[in-house]
Formats: C-alpha cells, sequence, structure tokens
C-alpha cells in the first residue's frame, strides 16, 4: 500500500495552487520543489542572495516514504524530484499571517531552517554538518 500510495503521488502530483496564491504579501521567496529539496533551496537562496542553516531531522518524510524506503529516505528526500510541494521563506514578524492561512491547507507548515546572510545551504542533522551530494538530475 505505502509503494502504492508513493507511485500515485509522482504519477499524480497535486498542484499547491491554493497555498501558494494564499503566500501573496506573506512569503518573502517561494519555488515548487521540482529538482529535489536541496538544488532548489540552492537555487533560491543564490536567486536571493542569502544562504540557510537547515536541519535535516526537521524534514516532513511522509510514513509511506520512510516505510517504503526507510534507509535512503533522507536522501530522496533531500536529491529527488517532481515533489512539487512548495518551499519558501517567511520572516519572522510575518509567521502569525502564516499560521492564520495555513490553517486551512490540506498539508502542514514544517519549518526546516533559517535564512542567514552567509550564502549557500548548509545541512546539519542534530548539530552536525551534513554533506548533501550533488546528485540531482541536470537538464543542461
Amino acid at each position: 500500500p505505502a509503494a502504492s500510495t508513493l507511485r500515485q503521488r509522482f504519477l499524480f502530483p497535486e498542484p499547491r495552487v491554493h497555498e501558494g496564491l494564499s503566500l501573496a504579501g506573506i512569503a518573502s521567496a517561494m519555488l515548487d520543489i521540482s529538482d529535489g529539496l536541496h538544488d532548489d533551496v540552492c537555487k533560491l537562496l543564490s536567486a536571493s542572495g542569502v544562504g540557510a542553516e537547515l536541519e535535516i531531522t526537521a524534514l516532513p518524510l511522509s510514513p509511506e516514504l520512510r516505510a517504503v524506503e526507510s534507509g535512503r529516505a533522507v536522501d530522496y528526500a533531500l536529491t529527488g524530484g517532481d515533489d512539487y510541494e512548495l518551499c519558501f521563506a517567511v520572516r519572522e514578524a510575518d509567521e502569525p499571517r502564516l499560521q492564520a492561512v495555513a490553517a486551512d491547507w490540506s498539508v502542514p507548515v514544517t519549518r526546516i531552517g533559517s535564512v542567514v546572510a552567509t550564502p549557500g545551504a548548509r545541512w546539519r542533522r542534530n548539530g552536525q554538518q551534513v554533506t548533501v551530494p550533488d546528485s540531482t538530475f541536470r537538464h543542461f
């Protein structure tokens, strides 16, 4: 059943149009995750001229992914693609507005890190730096 659910999500992704539209005026940056979370976060940060400190243990891994690929779930979350979930940045002052609009979403909001001035994405697991392999598919 878990593999079937994952296959269904892959073949028929649910675009987060409502969620994205409701973030207008709240999110300072946003994109959908189509090339893997790490790669897309790096694109977002580069375009914004900032960096981020990110925590791997905060990743919202689905029970289905954990059931099918428990040993590689984090790798798939960071470097897999075609998720089409939203990744966005919200200023701390706008957190109450985010919580208000997210109350009617069909998916939870998960904070996975903080934006910082130093460029680049730095992933940690319980305080220890983790290197994410550059294994994302490149179109060109």
